[in-house]
């Protein structure tokens, strides 16, 4: 393949793969989650402050949730919030372009361990439109900004060993995914151990780049050390997910981390029923497309019969799901993105596999079996995309605490109005998404926790301002002044409510299927 083909081809899959990813972004996912959410809020708050929304300057890890998240997707934020607002694509905008350059990345890689331009093109396209990496990359996940910084990483790193200029930067990618997501903090270091055996010859011979490589790597990983010596709560995600913090007999630990690391191999999980977690799947799709399977153990066939050249593929291969085996859940795609790249690549060499088959075949095969495979992979897309546009953001709007931003967004409209509001919802961390929608002045939320004396761990007091969470009850309630009640409409029923002399606000909350959200009442 001519290289000014195989770069024209590649550029229209990497501008197709970003097109499918910001498409309707601020419609599917159906509303941002709570997690997406305290991304941006802190976001803003940096922009604002220079101090996240418990008031700590430049944080390394967000306190958020109790959970300790790593930054750099705030940070990364933080020129889109400025420019766009706070809002659903400023928020999200830096997983699609992480999603982007996964796409670049994985094309890469696929280039460097099988040399084959073809090879290469086919995990552009797959990567591009498959239903994991379109998923993860239309919403703010941290774990797809880490994949990004891993695989470009990783690349720079293999392409590193020949030229050397890439190894440093490479290094320095890839240590920087583990300020992205926890997973990647040991996934990573899996990973530089894994590159050091398989590149050590050719490591060997560049003493004179050793300085530059030390220097990279030292610069994420010496502050990624002082933060979990100086800040013990930095590793408690760690440490709460973890499968060996159980008490457990050796051998049922043993056993639970096999069972776990071949989860991910599983033909059910991969290509029928996906994940469990609801906000980490499209409904009715697996990670990889049904079609994909004959690709697949085609690619898998191919390795065995060329071991000697797919070693280090294989080697890597096998590394990356140990992390995610470690921890208590069976099966959760975030922490083994890179496996799925690599899953990806082995469908592409067993379609490149056909390819070479049919090429060597009579005009009919020529023609009916491309054929066949495009109307197939045609029809699972666009049914992809059907459920992503059109049934996702109907069905699936609980998992994604849909409603909050319409709620909010009508509170504000009245909040100068009344110096007490009271919200009630079932959703948890309503404090947050008071704090995204009504964009409220970080310098006030740090000064209103501090008129709070701190917020202690772990945090059992959402209020802020004039804002109280708590179960409304109109029996009691209803004799309040100057408050704004938000509520679902069991605890405000309109026969009751609009009979109160005092009252001055009463709205009903909907959605855009014309469903209820909530009632809204202002007494005076």
């Amino acid at each position: 393949m001519k290289p000014q083909l195989f770069f024209l081809v590649a550029t229209i899959i990497i501008i197709a793969g970003f097109f499918v990813r910001i498409f309707w972004i601020e419609k599917s996912p159906p509303s941002l989650n709570w997690d997406e959410v305290s991304l941006g809020y802190n976001a803003y708050s940096i922009l604002k402050t220079g101090k996240d929304e418990f008031g700590t300057s430049w944080p390394l890890v967000l306190r958020s949730f109790d959970d300790y998240k790593p930054a750099l997707y705030s940070y990364l934020t933080i020129p889109f919030v400025k420019f766009y607002g706070l809002n659903e694509f400023s928020t999200r905008i830096v997983s699609v372009l992480s999603g982007t350059a996964i796409i670049i990345a994985a094309m890469l890689l696929a280039y460097y361990f099988f040399r084959r331009k073809l090879i290469s093109l086919i995990v552009g396209f797959l990567v591009a439109f498959s239903p994991w990496a379109i998923h993860f990359s239309r919403a703010a996940f941290e774990a797809n900004l880490g994949l990004a910084l891993f695989l470009l990483g990783l690349s720079f790193m293999f392409f590193g060993l020949k030229n050397r200029l890439l190894l440093p930067i490479g290094v320095f990618l890839a240590g920087l995914s583990m300020h992205s997501y926890i997973a990647y903090k040991l996934i990573t270091p899996f990973m530089l151990t894994a590159f050091i055996y398989i590149g050590r010859k050719e490591l060997l011979k560049i003493k004179t780049h050793v300085i530059s490589v030390a220097f990279a790597l030292a610069l994420v990983v010496i502050p990624l050390l002082i933060l979990h010596i100086t800040n013990s709560s930095a590793a408690s995600r760690l440490e709460t997910t973890t499968l060996f913090t159980a008490n457990k007999s050796p051998d049922v630990l043993i056993q639970q981390f096999i069972a776990h690391y071949l989860s991910y191999f599983s033909p059910a999980n991969l290509f029928v029923r996906g994940s469990p977690e609801p906000t980490q799947q499209i409904p009715g799709f697996g990670i990889l497309y049904p079609i994909e399977i004959v690709f697949f153990f085609l690619g898998i066939w191919y390795l065995f019969n060329h071991l000697k050249d797919c070693r280090n593929f294989i080697i890597i291969l096998l590394i990356l799901p140990i992390p995610a085996a470690m921890t208590w859940n069976w099966f959760y795609p975030a922490r083994v993105l890179p496996l799925f790249v690599f899953f990806n690549i082995i469908s592409a060499v067993g379609a490149a596999e056909i390819i070479r088959w049919t090429m060597k075949q009579n005009v009919l095969v020529k023609i009916i079996l491309p054929t066949t495979v495009f109307v197939l992979l045609t029809t699972e897309i666009l049914s992809l995309f059907t459920t992503l546009l059109f049934y996702l953001p109907y069905k699936e709007g609980g998992n994604w605490q849909s409603g909050m931003k319409e709620i909010l967004t009508e509170i504000t409209k009245y909040q100068n109005d009344y110096s007490h509001i009271v919200i009630e919802t079932r959703t948890a961390q309503p404090h947050i998404f008071t704090l995204f929608y009504t964009q409220y002045d970080p310098n006030l939320y740090h000064k209103n926790i501090a008129d709070m004396g701190g917020i202690p761990i772990p945090r059992k007091n959402f209020n802020f301002g004039k804002f109280e969470f708590r179960d409304v009850y109109w029996p009691t309630d209803q004799y309040d002044r100057d408050v704004l009640l938000i509520s679902p409409e069991s605890s405000l029923p309109i026969e009751k409510v609009s009979q109160n002399a005092n009252l001055k606000t009463l709205v009903i909350v909907k959605d855009k299927w014309g469903n209820t959200l909530a009632h809204i009442a202002g007494i005076k």
